[in-house]
């Protein structure tokens, strides 16, 4: 896959995920938050078996350890995703946890040992800011306990991207995305289990809005990100989570009639434009053709055939 596809797929992704914020607020209202997570991602991990059973008949134990450390790292920033969004505003609840877009290539600059590259650095300030101005309203901003919680999975959001990043080069990608539904669902029922009362969902809201987050952010979201990332850079990968924000305040408008205002149509501008920096900064120049090599061709008649040749 080339990188200018890949990257469209990963765009894809994370904008298919960006519906979660959306459907989990309105099914919070009547699931608790780690039952609707680990239902979630039970019946995703269910149904990526039924279709891709064949692809899961050998797999190596790196795949599976690999895929289960993706998963715990979902797991836990969803987990304060969730909690946070029973206090905090979705809007803001996107942009904190999306200073991951910031957080990966900080992270990975002493990893690598080596400086990020000048489009990352340009392109991670225009993002931060265009997210800034898409998701902060003039009231101000206080650090509350929900506000602490979309922190935690900032730093978690971009813990998950890296590895992701990582191990999406070794392991099969799509047995990796099947795999960490599997995990994140296990995780997320057995602590609803331990700190909650699971019910199935009680009315048709609640199951539609279950369904949405199984079939759109889930059975393809969460598959098809690794198999995307896998030929795209880590700090690019970072850097598209600002999209993520822009799609959550677009479905806030239209199904939760929040104003999008002149604010909002800045933030959307800057964060398309990091993207853009990012590419045309940061691509690596085409390579130069190779000379062709001319080679010296004989004569004709300087070949001689071993019957020509005189007798010894």
């Amino acid at each position: 896959m080339s990188r200018r596809n890949a990257e469209l797929l990963l765009m894809l992704a994370i904008a298919l995920r960006a519906t979660s914020l959306l459907f989990s607020k309105i099914g919070l209202a009547g699931m608790q938050p780690y039952t609707l997570l680990g239902m979630r991602f039970l019946m995703a991990f269910a149904i990526l078996v039924c279709i891709f059973h064949n692809k899961l008949k050998h797999i190596k134990k790196s795949t599976v350890l690999h895929s289960m450390i993706i998963g715990a790292a979902f797991t836990v920033m969803m987990s304060f995703e969730l909690h946070a969004l029973e206090t905090t505003p979705s809007s803001v609840t996107s942009f904190l946890e999306n200073t991951a877009i910031v957080l990966v290539p900080m992270i990975l600059v002493p990893l690598q040992r080596q400086l990020p590259h000048k489009g990352t650095v340009i392109s991670c300030l225009m993002a931060i800011i265009g997210v800034g101005a898409l998701t902060l309203k003039g009231d101000g901003f206080s650090f509350t306990k929900g506000e602490i919680l979309c922190l935690g999975a900032a730093v978690t959001y971009a813990a998950a991207i890296i590895f992701t990043g990582k191990f999406s080069k070794d392991d099969d990608t799509l047995q990796i995305g099947i795999l960490q539904n599997g995990f994140i669902g296990l995780f997320a029922i057995s602590m609803a289990f331990l700190f909650e009362h699971p019910e199935l969902p009680k009315t048709a809201v609640n199951w539609g809005c279950l369904l949405a987050l199984t079939l759109i952010c889930s059975v393809l979201g969460f598959t098809i990100q690794p198999i995307a990332q896998r030929y795209v850079p880590t700090e690019t990968a970072g850097l598209f989570c600002g999209l993520n924000p822009l799609i959550a305040s677009i479905l806030g408008m239209v199904f939760l009639h929040e104003r999008l205002g002149i604010n909002g149509f800045i933030g959307a501008a800057f964060i398309l434009g990091s993207i853009l920096v990012s590419h045309l900064l940061d691509a690596p120049a085409p390579a130069a053709e190779p000379t062709p090599v001319r080679r010296k061709v004989q004569p004709i008649h300087s070949y001689t055939r071993a019957a020509d040749k005189p007798a010894a």
